[in-house]
């Protein structure tokens, strides 16, 4: 499993599974009103791009966004869709600041003290085609910081990066490392790269980390990765999925602890495939999302508590497909933020079948995908419907400014036409409370 294009394979495949898994009750709930706004519509053309995928948005204290875009950017490269491009929002007038020849960056951008952005590409990308860490300036400057090599180096790049105290970056690679499951890199100041950890795969280890991680201020690290682990999934004999944390020692090793492992209860009822990470909440408590399965089959926004004598409880904070005909939403793959009250959003990527503007492709019947909000008593309200017009499938997960501003992108949708049978390239937009 070295090729980093399966990934979106899986998701097409596991939601067919799981759609066809879901149940529906008959209860139904009025979305609750919201101002929602599309700053950006990608369309297939030479230039811009298309298909944001999982990539969040980040912005800087200006107000500008800026994030990624799998493909697109050329028309040619990447099967002659082009192959992805860095862009930026100022207000609703877009500039792209890079566009890739190789790479499909897919993980978003973070940005740092020294005012630069850093990403990751993986498809063919950096000297060896392996994935790459590279550095873009607000103006399109883009330099490659280090360049992903053949094992015992992992390879194929399934996150962004993240920054400890020191400056020193982190992130997950799917391929690659001492077993062949993928890893944990560490690069320095220097752009000296470590792997840190290699997976040994299941039963003992996890198998083939998948989202952004997230680094306490100890300097632990977390995050989820797609299978292996001590438990069997009945789908697909490999797993469904961990949360796990890595814990620096002084001699410079690191520490693995697997802090819960999916379809540990019957029926999968606490969630399959976790594909975003996990967040901490003010208590150190972290919470993630499930694609699929929970008790209605439709995904799960999943709490880890952390007690007194360092174990990790999971629970379910919210079952999707709670509601008739999913109203409330269905396959969650982005990551979750909070507000200042505590209050959680996030994004479904299906659900909610009420357009008939959506794509002509598998996921029409399943609708077009909503943004939500989990209060802090876990009562979910659907804050925007994704139309089809006005965007579709939003993988990514959400970006909230100071001011409860919410950001996102849909990876298909749009008034435009995209190509490959999708009406539609994705949008950015912004709902304000």
């Amino acid at each position: 499993m070295t090729n980093p294009r399966r990934l979106r394979g899986w998701i097409s495949g596991i939601r067919v599974l799981a759609i066809v898994m879901m149940l529906a009750t008959i209860v139904t709930l009025p979305a609750r009103a919201q101002t929602f706004s599309v700053l950006h519509t990608f369309r297939r053309n030479p230039t811009d791009g298309m298909n944001p995928f999982l990539a969040p948005l980040v912005q800087d204290s200006a107000g500008n966004l800026y994030g990624t875009t799998m493909m697109g950017g050329h028309v040619w490269g990447c099967q002659r869709r082009g192959c992805g491009t860095i862009f930026k929002i100022t207000g609703k007038q877009e500039k792209v600041l890079y566009r890739f020849n190789v790479g499909e960056p897919s993980y978003g951008l973070i940005e740092t003290t020294n005012g630069e952005f850093y990403g990751t590409a993986g498809y063919n990308a950096g000297a060896y085609g392996m994935g790459e860490v590279f550095e873009v300036s607000t103006e399109g400057s883009l330099k490659t910081i280090y360049s992903f090599m053949p094992a015992p180096d992992v390879a194929y790049p399934t996150s962004g990066v993240v920054q400890d105290a020191q400056g020193n970056f982190y992130g997950a690679a799917i391929a690659g490392g001492t077993f062949g499951f993928g890893g944990i890199f560490k690069i320095d100041t220097s752009g000296h790269e470590t792997v840190v950890y290699s997976f040994a795969g299941r039963p003992s280890d996890v198998e083939y980390p998948q989202g952004n991680l997230t680094i306490d201020a100890a300097g632990n690290l977390y995050g989820t990765s797609l299978f292996g682990g001590p438990q069997v999934c009945a789908d697909n004999n490999t797993g469904c999925g961990n949360v796990f944390e890595l814990a620096p020692n002084s001699d410079g090793s690191w520490t693995e602890s697997i802090l819960y492992t999916f379809c540990s209860l019957t029926n999968c009822i606490d969630g399959t495939w976790p594909y975003s990470g996990v967040i901490f909440d003010k208590s150190g408590n972290l919470y993630g999302t499930t694609e699929v399965s929970g008790n209605n089959r439709g995904g799960t926004v999943f709490k880890l508590t952390h007690n007194v004598d360092g174990s990790w409880t999971e629970s379910t904070a919210y079952a999707f497909c709670s509601l008739a005909r999913c109203l409330d939403g269905f396959g969650p793959l982005g990551g979750l933020v909070f507000d200042v009250s505590g209050n959680l959003y996030g994004t479904t990527s299906a659900g909610t079948l009420e357009s008939k503007k959506c794509l002509t492709n598998e996921f029409n019947q399943y609708g077009c995908g909503t943004v939500f909000k989990l209060d802090t008593n876990n009562n979910e309200t659907v804050l925007h419907r994704f139309d089809g017009l006005n965007g579709a499938t939003p993988y990514g997960g959400l970006l909230i400014d100071g001011s409860g501003n919410l950001y996102g992108t849909t990876n298909n949708g749009g008034y435009l036409p995209c190509d490959y049978g999708y009406p539609g390239c994705g949008v950015v937009y912004k709902i304000s409370p």
